[in-house]
């Protein structure tokens, strides 16, 4: 039995959305002969006290495939000292638990493949449904919204719509799990 393990990021606004990317690659795993799908998601694990979260989740570098999810927020930010991003004018970045593990693995497939395709395979999903702020969170929800635009334009195309990478949008969770279930049962691996 082949085991190819799956990471799948987000913050919690797109819950609804991690639950059916499980359930299409649970309905997939039962399907085929011989292989099987591990999946992980950060809501899977039981943290312990005595260190951050992000140090107690496995590197998404070490999967197979992941699978990130955005839409309205980027996540919480995390310990500068262990995961500020460097760029390539040495300015460090802050970044967020789902940064981290996305540009984990999108690092991690530029160095490595097999038979032709990077490993981990990188999937970015974008949730195009409008946004909408609550009046009391108004500012912190705004910020977020701004953090996950500028992480697009980093990421997928830049201020002068140049494609950098690329993003699958969705609007509801139903065209997600259309879309998702889509990309058939190789799931790029």
């Amino acid at each position: 039995m082949t085991t190819y393990r799956i990471f799948i990021s987000s913050p919690a606004d797109l819950a609804p959305e991690r639950v059916l990317a499980e359930a299409v690659i649970r309905r997939v795993d039962t399907s085929l002969h011989g292989i099987r799908f591990e999946v992980f998601g950060s809501e899977n694990i039981a943290y312990h006290a005595h260190t951050g979260p992000q140090e107690q989740i496995p590197l998404s570098s070490d999967f197979h495939l992941v699978v990130c999810l955005l839409w309205k927020r980027i996540g919480t930010e995390l310990l500068p000292e262990r995961f500020d991003a460097t760029e390539a004018d040495g300015r460090k970045r802050k970044r967020t638990g789902t940064e981290f593990e996305f540009e984990t693995a999108c690092e991690a497939a530029r160095q490595n493949s097999r038979g032709g395709k990077p490993l981990p395979g990188v999937f970015l999903y974008r949730k195009s449904e409008d946004v909408s702020f609550s009046e009391r969170h108004f500012e912190e929800e705004r910020a977020q919204r701004q953090a996950v635009l500028a992480f697009f334009e980093r990421w997928v195309r830049d201020i002068d719509g140049h494609y950098l990478g690329y993003a699958k949008a969705f609007a509801t969770p139903a065209e997600f799990a259309r879309e998702f279930s889509g990309r058939g049962k190789s799931f790029g691996i």
